[in-house]
This record gives C-alpha cells, sequence and structure tokens, in this order.
C-alpha cells in the first residue's frame, strides 16, 4: 500500500513541440504530484492569473519524466515517469516575438505564481523564461483555472 505523502514539482525544462500543426507551440512547463513509492497523485491545480496578450495557454495531461522537484521531500522519485500536466503557450499565428504570462499553482501549503516570457521568433523556436511573480491580472483570455488544450491541437 502506497504512504500518505504527497510531493509536488515543476519537472521538465521548457522546450518546442516537433509538428507542423503545433508550430507556434512551446511547452512552459509540467507540473505532477507523487507519494513517497513515487505513484502519481493529483497534479497541483494551475490558474492562469495574466492571460498572454499575443496567443494563448493551456494544460494537457500528460506521462512526464520527474526532473526536479518545488515542494516536498521524495527526491528518490527524480527520473521516473508519473501522470502530471503539461503547460503549453500558442502564439498567434501573426505574432513574432516575445509574449508574458503569469500563473499559479496551489501547492498544498502555498500558492506560487509564476512570470513566464515566451519569445517566438520568425527563423528560431520558441525560447521561454520563467521567474517568480508578483499576483496581477489583465485579461484577454479569461483569468482562472487553466483551461484544458484542445485534443486537435496536438
Amino acid at each position: 500500500m502506497a504512504s500518505a505523502a504527497l510531493v509536488f514539482a515543476v519537472v521538465l525544462p521548457a522546450e518546442c513541440l516537433e509538428s507542423a500543426a503545433v508550430e507556434r507551440s512551446v511547452i512552459v512547463r509540467e507540473h505532477a504530484g507523487w507519494n513517497m513509492d513515487c505513484e502519481a497523485i493529483a497534479a497541483p491545480p494551475l490558474f492562469l492569473i495574466t492571460p498572454p496578450s499575443h496567443g494563448k495557454v493551456c494544460a494537457k495531461a500528460q506521462i512526464i519524466t520527474i526532473a526536479s522537484m518545488h515542494a516536498g521531500t521524495e527526491s528518490q522519485c527524480i527520473g521516473r515517469e508519473v501522470s502530471g500536466v503539461r503547460l503549453i503557450y500558442q502564439s498567434d499565428t501573426s505574432h513574432d516575438g516575445e509574449d508574458v504570462l503569469v500563473y499559479g499553482v496551489q501547492y498544498p501549503s502555498r500558492f506560487h505564481a509564476v512570470s513566464v516570457t515566451v519569445d517566438i521568433g520568425a527563423a528560431a523556436p520558441g525560447k521561454v523564461s520563467i521567474a517568480d511573480a508578483p499576483l496581477a491580472a489583465q485579461p484577454r483570455q479569461a483569468p482562472g483555472p487553466m483551461p484544458v488544450c484542445p485534443q486537435l491541437v496536438f
């Protein structure tokens, strides 16, 4: 039987998706939760605080590889695969350049706001910069729970 310790993490560095249908999409981050037996538990809830101005962001359930931890003590699970959530930014087709969004992660003990700058270049793949963020909002895409990615986007 699995023990009750809970771990939540930010995993995976940002990378670009490799398909023509998603050529303007960038993986921002992945989040997962697991117990001390390295079994997946519910991923922490994600909230869109400041929507991007030149695109949209959504979450997609994925099997992910644990690469780092943000909260908890179960580091023996790094390198293992668990069910989690992939956060994906998709640029408007007419936009090249930077876009900024802020999202939040609700861990059991605290809420963590994350500022993301995505740089979509005409000739280069997207680049993502991530930092802690103050809470603020300016809607284009509605703030609130992170929307689920449509199936046809991928």
